[in-house]
């Protein structure tokens, strides 16, 4: 039996399946007596466990990848790739906790998953967008991103922004998190996470409404069968090959119209250059001290 994924994007792309996902989204998957089916698994691991296993219906027998993200990373200087958990849902932290066969060594932006492990980081510096990351990974082994019950919204996006030019985003500047990776509790190694981050105080939102709708009007993404709901397929390659070539014609293509005005008056304000972390009150970063506040989210 063909699984949903292929029949709606066709088996040309044979890589994993990157899930981004959402537990609430999710209830309509168990079915149009939702109540009962909660009653009847409770709400904590049986409800997630059947869930993981309608997401295996949906992928076949392809790899799966689930975010692991966690930024603690940012404040304490220090990622236990073992032991940190996943910070972004209850079904990524179940499925890291009972089920991953792997997780990667990336602060911040780790996933688990299952099948082949992608590369580490050859390197001591660590940049989760760049062509070393699983990300750049993902579109190299053809791979899809399925959004399951949950709304269009990308992590991917930051790689795309990364890449589509020399040194990333105008209105993003890099800012260098030090400290080390825990492999496990005997073994660990220092690293310095290269994350590109906006500026304190400046909101900076994406058209996600509009760039879905065009990747929807083009094929790159295709819906599930209907019955599934709120439930969005795509192709890693093709969405960055999309941005990409929007990105080398205007370089504030993926934010809303808000967030455009906002970016272009910043960076007209320091020449028309790239943000650099020297134009604000900003500093590169090491584990943090009693006396510091923690440093804000930045992954929007």
């Amino acid at each position: 039996m063909v699984d949903p994924i292929t029949r709606s994007l066709s088996a040309s792309h044979p890589g994993p399946v990157f899930v981004h996902s959402d537990l609430l989204g999710l209830l309509p998957q168990l079915g149009p007596d939702v109540r009962r089916v909660i009653q009847e698994l409770g709400r904590g691991d049986g409800l997630t466990r059947r869930l993981l296993e309608r997401l295996r219906e949906l992928i076949g027998d392809r790899e799966l990848w689930i975010p692991a993200y966690n930024y603690d990373f940012c404040r304490t200087g220090v990622f236990r790739v073992q032991e940190d958990p996943a910070r972004i849902g209850a079904l990524p932290e179940y499925y890291r906790k009972n089920e991953a066969e792997w997780r990667t060594d990336t602060p911040v932006f780790s996933i688990c998953g299952s099948g082949s492990k992608p590369s580490s980081y050859p390197q001591q510096v660590v940049d989760p967008f760049g062509i070393h990351s699983e990300f750049h990974q993902l579109c190299e082994l053809d791979g899809l991103i399925l959004f399951y019950g949950v709304a269009f919204s990308p992590t991917i996006t930051h790689y795309v922004e990364r890449v589509a030019t020399t040194d990333g985003p105008l209105y993003r500047y890099d800012k260098l998190f030090h400290g080390e990776v825990q492999d496990s509790p005997s073994q660990s190694h220092p690293v310095t996470l290269q994350y590109h981050v906006i500026p304190r105080d400046v909101r900076i939102k994406y058209d996600m409404r509009r760039l879905q709708r065009e990747l929807l009007e083009t094929d790159v993404m295709r819906p599930l069968d209907p019955e599934i709901g709120n439930t969005y397929v795509v192709s890693a390659k093709g969405l960055t090959q999309a941005w990409h070539e929007k990105l080398s014609e205007n370089p504030y293509y993926l934010l809303d119209d808000e967030s455009r005005r906002t970016a272009v008056e910043m960076v007209s304000k320091h020449g028309g250059r790239r943000l650099q972390i020297a134009d604000f009150d900003d500093e590169d970063f090491g584990p943090i001290r009693a006396n510091q506040s923690p440093v804000r989210r930045t992954e929007e």
